[in-house]
C-alpha cells in the first residue's frame, strides 16, 4: 500500500520550477537523441557489416561468374577448332598451324591426345615435331572419352609446362566415337588476372580451390600458395554464402563463398578486425561526445531558466491587464519573445473583432455564390457521403436537393471512374496532391451518362486536420462527345494508306499522316511547318499553282497527275483537293488526298496489251485455218476424207492454242503437249506410248506448230504405223544441251511393232506439217524396217536454264 502511495506522489501533476521543467526539457531532449543517435550509429555500423559482408559475397559471385564466362569463351574456341578439317584428315602440320592463333587468342597453350592411347599428338608450347613426353591416357582424357563432352580438371601438374595448370578439354568425334581430345592449359596466372580485376576493398584477399581443395589461383602470394590444400571448402556447404572461419594462425577471417559451374570454390576473406574495428571506435567517439554534451547543457539550462521566468511573469500581468481591459505597458526585459507576445496582446482584441466582422460578410458572400453559381458544387465527408450540394449539381444530376442527400456517391457514378478517383482522393488526403482534377461519368436520374469535370480539394481546420473534400463539377457532355468525334478522324486518317495532308492558305504543311509518309517519302518532322514543294514533272508547276488557287476559291476537284517521290520515283496520282471552312464560312485550310493510282494505270496498260495480242492471234489463228483447209482440200481423194483430216488438224489446233492460253507468255510444257496431242489416238497409253525426257518448256511461238507436227505423227501410225495393231509402241525421247546461249532440242518419234512402212507415191499436207511446219527446224523423217522415225531438232532460248537444270 505504502509502494502505491509512492507511485502516485511521483506520478500526481505538480508545480515545477522553470529550471527544473528545463533541466528535464533538456534531460528528456538528450537522452532519446543520443539513444535515437546510438540506434542509428548501431544500424550503420550494422549495415556498414553487412555492406561489407554483401559487397564480398558480390564480388565472389561476379569472379566466378568471370570464371565461367572465361572457362566457356575456351571451350568454344576450341569446339569450334575441333570441327578442322585438316584434323578430321589427320593433317596435324596444318592443324598445328590453325591451334597457334587459337592459342594466342585464348591465351593459353593447346594440345592434342590421342582418345585410345592419351598420347600427345601435338603441343602450341612446343614447335611442332617436338619430341613429346610418353605417358598413358590423363584421367582429363578418360573423362572426355567417356561423356563425350568438354570438361574441365582440377589442378594438375602439367608434364611438358613443369608447372601446375587447369587442363580444359573438348572431344573430337568421328562416327560417334571420340577420336581425340583437345586440350587448353590454362595456368594459374590467367585466373590471377581475373581475381585483380575485382572491385573489393584492398584488405579484401581472394583465391580460388578446386574440387579437392587445392588452391588454383591466389590474389596475394600465389607462388606460395598454389597447389597447397586449404580450409576454403570448410562450411562451404552450398552454393554461395559467407561464415567466420579462423586460420591456422589463430586469425578469424570474414569470407565469402561463390562455387563456379565447375565446382570450384571462389572465396573472399579479411579478418573481422579490418569489418569491427570501424564501428568499435564510432562507439567510444560517441561516448565520450554525449558525456562532455550533458555535462555543458544542465548549467547553462538553469542559468536560462531564471531568465526566461522573469520574462513569463511580466507577460502573465500583461495578459491580466488584457482581461481587465487595461492598456498593456511595455515590457522592459532582455527575452524579445516576451516582447513581442507582450505587443500581440494588446492589439489581440482589436484584431479579432475585425476578423469576425469579415468572417461574417465572408459567409455570406460564399453562400450566395454556392447557391447561384454556374458549375455544381459539392461537399463530401471522408465517409464518402455528401453533406452539402448547390442547385446546379442537383439539376446536373436531375433530382432535388433533398433526394440526392439520400444518395450516395458511389450509387450515381460510373464504377470504372470510381476505381480511377479512389487513389487521387488518396494523395489529396495524405497532403501529396493539393487537388485533383478528373473527367468522369455521372448517371442521372434517366439513368442516362453525364460526363463531367470534377476538380476536388481538401478542406482542413486551423490545426491540418483533414474535414471534408471541396468539388467544382462542370458539365462537359457536349464537348466530350466532339472531341471523340475528332479523336475517331484523327485515327481514321492516321490509319489511311492514302496520303491525307492539309495544308494553310500560304501553302504551309499542318498535317502529315503515315499515308503521305509511305507513298511520298518524306518524314513528318521534314514537311510540318513548311512550303508543300513535291516534286513535279517539268512543266507542271504552273498547273499544280491552277489547282491551289481553284482550292483557295472553295471548289472541291479530284484530278489525276503525276508526282516525284523523294527517292525520284514518278508516281500516278489522283489528287483530290477540299476546302475546309471555318465558323464564318470563309476558307481557312485545305484538305489533299493523293491516291497511288499506278496498279491501276499498270493494269489498263496491260489489258490494252492484252486486247493486242488477242487481236494478232485471233487473225494468225484465222490464217492458219485458212492454210490449213486449203492444204486439206487439195491432198483430200473425197468429202469425207477432207472432214476427217480438216477435223483432226482442228483440234490439233484447238488443243495447242488451248494449252497456249492456259500457259501464257510461260511458255507450254513439251510432255503435256504430247499427252494433248496423242491422248484420243492411243486406246492403251500405258502399252502403246512411252516417253522420256527432261521437263522442257516451249515457247508460244512453236506451241502450236509442235502440236500440230506431233498430231500428224500420230494419225498417221494411227492409220498405217504402230498405232493401227494391237501389239505396235511408239516411243518418244526428247533432250536439251545447251549451245551458244540457246537450247537446242532435239525430239525423236520411233514406231516398233507396226506393219512394214509402205512409202507414200504422193507428200500430202501432214507430211508438209512434219517436214517444214516447225520454224527453223532441222527434221529428218525415215521409214524403216520396224517402223516410222522422226528426228526433230530445234534451236530455241526460252527454257534452256530449265532444261539444264533438269
Amino acid at each position: 500500500m505504502n509502494l502505491k502511495h509512492a507511485f502516485q506522489s511521483v506520478l500526481a501533476p505538480r508545480e515545477l520550477r522553470i529550471s527544473h521543467l528545463l533541466a528535464r526539457l533538456v534531460v528528456s531532449i538528450m537522452v532519446p537523441l543520443l539513444a535515437f543517435s546510438a540506434l542509428i550509429l548501431w544500424r550503420y555500423s550494422e549495415a556498414q557489416q553487412e555492406r561489407a559482408e554483401q559487397q564480398a559475397v558480390l564480388g565472389a559471385r561476379g569472379l566466378a561468374r568471370d570464371i565461367d564466362r572465361d572457362i566457356r569463351g575456351i571451350i568454344a574456341a576450341l569446339s569450334g577448332l575441333v570441327t578442322s578439317p585438316a584434323l578430321r584428315s589427320g593433317d596435324l602440320a596444318t592443324f598445328y598451324e590453325q591451334a597457334k592463333p587459337v592459342a594466342a587468342l585464348i591465351g593459353a597453350p593447346i594440345l592434342l591426345r590421342d582418345a585410345k592411347t592419351g598420347l600427345q599428338r601435338l603441343n602450341t608450347r612446343v614447335p611442332f615435331g617436338s619430341v613429346l613426353p610418353a605417358s598413358d591416357a590423363s584421367p582429363i582424357t578418360n573423362s572426355v572419352a567417356a561423356s563425350k563432352a568438354p570438361v574441365v580438371s582440377d589442378l594438375v601438374f602439367g608434364a611438358v609446362a613443369e608447372r601446375f595448370l587447369v587442363a580444359i578439354a573438348v572431344p573430337a568425334m568421328a562416327d560417334g566415337d571420340v577420336r581425340a581430345v583437345l586440350i587448353a592449359s590454362v595456368e594459374p596466372e590467367r585466373i590471377v588476372s581475373v581475381l585483380n580485376d575485382q572491385s573489393l576493398a584492398a584488405n579484401w584477399i581472394t583465391a580460388v580451390s578446386d574440387r579437392n581443395g587445392a588452391i588454383i589461383a591466389r590474389s596475394r602470394d600465389l607462388a606460395s600458395f598454389v597447389g597447397r590444400s586449404t580450409n576454403l571448402l570448410e562450411a562451404s556447404t552450398g552454393p554461395s554464402g559467407m561464415h567466420r572461419v579462423t586460420n591456422l594462425e589463430g586469425v578469424t577471417l570474414l569470407r565469402a563463398y561463390q562455387r563456379t559451374e565447375q565446382g570450384w570454390l571462389v572465396a573472399a576473406f579479411t579478418p573481422v578486425s579490418f569489418v569491427d574495428g570501424p564501428a568499435r571506435d564510432s562507439w567510444l567517439a560517441f561516448l565520450s561526445i554525449g558525456i562532455i554534451s550533458l555535462a555543458i547543457a544542465l548549467p547553462l539550462t538553469i542559468n536560462y531558466a531564471r531568465r526566461i521566468a522573469s520574462s513569463i511573469v511580466a507577460v502573465a500581468n500583461s495578459a491580466s491587464a488584457l482581461e481587465r481591459g487595461e492598456v498593456v505597458p511595455v515590457l522592459k526585459t532582455d527575452i524579445q519573445e516576451a516582447v513581442q507576445v507582450a505587443e500581440i496582446l494588446s492589439t489581440a482584441s482589436i484584431r479579432l473583432r475585425e476578423r469576425t466582422r469579415k468572417l461574417a460578410e465572408s459567409g455570406a458572400r460564399f453562400r450566395s455564390t454556392f447557391e447561384q453559381a454556374a458549375v455544381g458544387f459539392e461537399q463530401t465527408g471522408l465517409d464518402g457521403r455528401w453533406l452539402t450540394l448547390n442547385n446546379r449539381f442537383c439539376e446536373l444530376l436531375g433530382y432535388t436537393r433533398e433526394e440526392c442527400l439520400k444518395l450516395s456517391p458511389e450509387s450515381v457514378t460510373h464504377p470504372e471512374d470510381l476505381l480511377l478517383e479512389a487513389p487521387l482522393l488518396k494523395r489529396v488526403l495524405s497532403g501529396e496532391l493539393p487537388s485533383t482534377s478528373l473527367e468522369k461519368r455521372y448517371f442521372n436520374s434517366d439513368s442516362q451518362v453525364v460526363w463531367v469535370r470534377s476538380t476536388t480539394a481538401l478542406v482542413r481546420d486551423v490545426d491540418g486536420v483533414p474535414l471534408y473534400f471541396v468539388s467544382v463539377v462542370e458539365d462537359i457532355t457536349t464537348g466530350h462527345a466532339a472531341r471523340a468525334v475528332t479523336a475517331r478522324l484523327a485515327a481514321l486518317v492516321q490509319a489511311s494508306n492514302d496520303a491525307i495532308i492539309s495544308l494553310t492558305l500560304d501553302g504551309l504543311v499542318e498535317t502529315w499522316n503515315p499515308g503521305a509518309e509511305k507513298l511520298l517519302g518524306y518524314s513528318e518532322s521534314e514537311v510540318i511547318g513548311k512550303q508543300f514543294r513535291i516534286q513535279q514533272p517539268a512543266g507542271s508547276q504552273a498547273q499544280a499553282r491552277a489547282l491551289f488557287d481553284r482550292g483557295k476559291a472553295g471548289e472541291a476537284f479530284r484530278v489525276e497527275t503525276e508526282l516525284i517521290s523523294k527517292d525520284g520515283t514518278l508516281l500516278d496520282v489522283t489528287v483530290s483537293v477540299s476546302p475546309i471552312n471555318s465558323e464564318a464560312q470563309t476558307v481557312s485550310a485545305l484538305s489533299i488526298t493523293i491516291e497511288d493510282i499506278r496498279e491501276r494505270r499498270n493494269w489498263e496498260k496491260q489489258l490494252l496489251l492484252l486486247n493486242r495480242e488477242l487481236q494478232h492471234r485471233v487473225k494468225n489463228s484465222l490464217a492458219v485455218v485458212q492454210s490449213i483447209a486449203n492444204q486439206t482440200s487439195r491432198s483430200s481423194t473425197s468429202p469425207q476424207d477432207f472432214r476427217d483430216a480438216f477435223q483432226g488438224r482442228l483440234q490439233a489446233l484447238a488443243a495447242a492454242n488451248d494449252l497456249l492460253l492456259r500457259t501464257a507468255s510461260a511458255g507450254s510444257d513439251l510432255d503435256t503437249i504430247i499427252d494433248e496431242q496423242l491422248a484420243a489416238l492411243l486406246s492403251d497409253p500405258a502399252a502403246q506410248l512411252t516417253k522420256s525426257g527432261p521437263r522442257t518448256s516451249l515457247p508460244p511461238e512453236l506451241t502450236v506448230p509442235v502440236g500440230l507436227a506431233l498430231h500428224e505423227l500420230g494419225t498417221n501410225a494411227l492409220k498405217f504405223g504402230a498405232l493401227s495393231v494391237a501389239s505396235g509402241h511408239v516411243q518418244i525421247t526428247w533432250t536439251v544441251e545447251p549451245r551458244e546461249g540457246v537450247g537446242e532440242l532435239t525430239l525423236i518419234w520411233s514406231e516398233t511393232g507396226g506393219p512394214v512402212p509402205v512409202p507414200s507415191k504422193r507428200r500430202g499436207f501432214g507430211s508438209t506439217l512434219i517436214l517444214r511446219g516447225i520454224p527453223g527446224a532441222v527434221v529428218d523423217h525415215r521409214l524403216t524396217g520396224d517402223g516410222v522415225v522422226c528426228r526433230i531438232s530445234i534451236d530455241f532460248a526460252n527454257s534452256i536454264d530449265d532444261a539444264a537444270a533438269q
